[in-house]
């Protein structure tokens, strides 16, 4: 069965997981339908999930999101990654294959940038004029 995340804007698939161990896939906690419905919330997707065969990538977790896996800890095997019970997807604003990035991400840098350029601005116009620059009211 070939999946992708159903995270909005991730690319990631089940192809992508064969290629990167590090990348794993979570199915939706459909046994408790008030985290379901934040996992479904979280995904900000505008059309339904099916939740019975959706899965979550885990570039959406962070690592305290994981419990330890003693026993291949313990047997030198390779770690599991195994989801804590109350864990809920947290980190959304990935890029996506396609360059894609948040709305909010993007608003962010562009915000920044404008400040630099101000910041250039009013430092150039104070080495020109004898006055200093009043900034204020």
């Amino acid at each position: 069965m070939t999946f992708t995340c159903s995270v909005a804007k991730c690319r990631n698939a089940k192809r992508a997981a064969e290629n990167n161990n590090d990348l794993t896939f979570h199915r939706f906690p459909v046994k408790n339908k008030t985290l379901c419905q934040v996992w479904v919330t979280r995904c900000q997707r505008k059309d339904k999930i099916n939740v019975k065969n959706a899965r979550v990538c885990s570039d959406h977790f962070v690592h305290t999101d994981y419990e330890r896996d003693l026993q291949n800890e313990l047997l030198g095997l390779p770690q599991k990654k195994i989801l804590k019970p109350e864990a809920v997807p947290r980190k959304m604003n990935l890029k996506s294959d396609t360059g894609e990035q948040n709305v909010s991400t993007r608003a962010t840098r562009m915000n920044e940038r404008a400040r630099k350029d101000l910041v250039q601005i009013l430092l150039q116009n104070e080495e020109t004029s004898d006055d200093p620059v009043k900034i204020g009211k």
